[in-house]
């Protein structure tokens, strides 16, 4: 038993967090894949711009993940396609998506694009 202690220990301590930036890598690189950009335009325009400070369940189980050793990572403010922004834009639009996620009570410390 003692040895599954120190194993449950090593894993939530080291390899958590490493395995939490794969799965949101795969998961964000799975779904850009297969959903395309018309979706987020069809989105924006029935439902209209939203972050998450507009679903206050979703911030806490962000927080709870946070606190659980999941680390937090932004991509932007919403899907933007940085092929096409300049960089000044883009790093505009990175800094407003920070932006939110710290006004949610989080603390984004990895980019990726979406």
């Amino acid at each position: 038993m003692r040895y599954i202690s120190r194993l449950n220990t090593l894993i939530n301590k080291v390899h958590k967090p490493v395995l939490s930036i794969l799965l949101a890598a795969l998961v964000t690189f799975l779904i850009g894949l297969f959903v395309p950009k018309g979706v987020d335009v069809f989105n924006d325009n029935v439902f209209g711009k939203q972050t998450i400070l507009s679903e206050p369940e979703l911030v806490d189980a962000l927080k709870t993940a946070e606190d659980n050793g999941v680390i937090m990572g932004v991509h932007g403010y919403h899907h933007e396609d940085y092929r096409t922004l300049d960089p000044v834009t883009a790093k505009k639009l990175v800094q407003k998506g920070v932006a939110v996620l710290k006004e949610a009570g989080l603390s984004p410390s990895v980019w990726y694009t979406p």
